[in-house]
C-alpha cells in the first residue's frame, strides 16, 4: 500500500527503504561483475539494517500504546545474520560471499539437420552464495530480496500502529 508523503509518520525510514530498494536493484544488475558486486554488497546490507533503526528513532515522541506494545516484539527474519554479514564486510573487511559461475556452451548437433539449438555462444550464469557465518550456503540475492520485503512490511506495520490502524 503506497502512502503519500503527507500521511507518512516515518518519512526518513521510508526514504531509507526506497534507497535500499534502489541499491538492491543495482546489486542485481551487477551480479555478473565480481568487483562491482563486492563493492556494492556491504552497502545494501547497511541500508537494509538502517531502516529498522530509523523506525525506532523516528517513532519516538509519536508512539501509540499499540506501537509501544508491538515494537519490542517486532522481528524481521535474518536481521541478526544480516547484521553479522554487514559487520564482517564493512568492519572486518572479510567477504562472506562467493560466486558459483556456470558456463554452458551450446552448439548445433551435426547429426540432426533440423536441430533448433542456437549457436549464440556461451551462456554464463552467476549465483552468489554466503560462505561461512550463519547464512553459509544460502543464496545471497533471494535472501536479500526477502529481507527487503520483510523490512518493507515492518515499516508498513509501524506506520499502521502509529496511525492507529492497528491496535
Amino acid at each position: 500500500m503506497e502512502q503519500s508523503a503527507k500521511n507518512q509518520r516515518l518519512p526518513t525510514a521510508a526514504q531509507a527503504l526506497a534507497r535500499a530498494q534502489r541499491s538492491f536493484d543495482d546489486l542485481v544488475r551487477h551480479q555478473h561483475n565480481t568487483l562491482d558486486f563486492r563493492d556494492k554488497f556491504p552497502y545494501v546490507l547497511e541500508l537494509l539494517i538502517r531502516v529498522s533503526a530509523l523506525i525506532d528513532k523516528e517513532s519516538r515522541g509519536q508512539r501509540t500504546p499499540g506501537f509501544s506494545t508491538w515494537w519490542p516484539t517486532a522481528a524481521v527474519r535474518f536481521k541478526d545474520e544480516i547484521t553479522a554479514a554487514r559487520n564482517a564486510e564493512l568492519k572486518e573487511y572479510e567477504s562472506l560471499t562467493g560466486a558459483d559461475v556456470q558456463v554452458v556452451i551450446t552448439e548445433r548437433s551435426g547429426t540432426v539437420p533440423d536441430d533448433a539449438v542456437p549457436v549464440d555462444g556461451p551462456v554464463v550464469t552467476v549465483a552468489w552464495r554466503f560462505v561461512g557465518g550463519p547464512l553459509d550456503k544460502q543464496p545471497v540475492l533471494p535472501l536479500l530480496g526477502q529481507f527487503l520485503t520483510d523490512v518493507g512490511q515492518l515499516l508498513q506495520d509501524a506506520e499502521d500502529y502509529l496511525a492507529e490502524r492497528k491496535q
